[in-house]
């Protein structure tokens, strides 16, 4: 499955790291900083990368908003 995270705090970080790590493409976004969202995709492994709000949200099935509820 294709999974966008939009919001990748504690909450989106932790969904997000635990579907690739069972072998889900995801794409991370929105983050504190560039390099936070970089890091949170390279430790998630598996099929996870960093990319845009516009990126996670192309062609996924499932997508998560922000913490805030925004």
């Amino acid at each position: 499955m294709k999974i966008g995270i939009l919001g990748s705090g504690l909450m989106g970080g932790k969904f997000g790291t635990l579907f690739a790590r069972a072998g889900h493409e995801v794409v991370f976004s929105y983050a504190r900083s560039k390099e936070e969202l970089n890091r949170l995709a390279r430790e998630a492994g598996g099929n996870a990368r960093a990319g845009t709000p516009s990126e996670a949200a192309q062609g996924h099935q499932r997508k998560r908003s922000n913490e805030t509820g925004v």
